[in-house]
C-alpha cells in the first residue's frame, strides 16, 4: 500500500484550458467541431461562468483565465487561436 502511495506516476501533459458556458451561442455553430478536435485544449463545459451579459449578446469563452468575446463563432475561434499563440501553457 505504501509503495503505491509514494510511487511516481507518469507526468500528465499540460493543456490549455477553455471554459464554455453550455447556454452560450457557440454550441449552435458548426465551427465548435474545430475546437473540439484540437489536441492541445481541454474543454470544460460549465453551467454558468457569471458572465450573463456577455453570454446573452456574444459568443464567448474563457481561455486560460482570459475572457474572450466576439460577434461570430469564426471571430471567437480566431481570437482563441491568437490567445493560444501568445499565452499558451503548452
Amino acid at each position: 500500500m505504501f509503495k503505491k502511495l509514494f510511487q511516481r506516476s507518469k507526468p500528465q501533459q499540460l493543456k490549455n484550458q477553455v471554459e464554455l458556458c453550455v447556454s452560450n451561442r457557440i454550441y449552435d455553430s458548426e465551427e465548435i467541431d474545430t475546437l473540439l478536435a484540437r489536441e492541445d485544449i481541454d474543454i470544460h463545459e460549465v453551467g454558468c461562468n457569471s458572465q450573463c451579459e456577455t453570454c446573452d449578446h456574444h459568443y464567448y469563452a474563457i481561455v486560460n483565465g482570459e475572457t474572450l468575446a466576439a460577434d461570430s463563432a469564426s471571430e471567437l475561434l480566431q481570437q482563441i487561436d491568437e490567445e493560444l499563440t501568445h499565452n499558451s501553457v503548452v
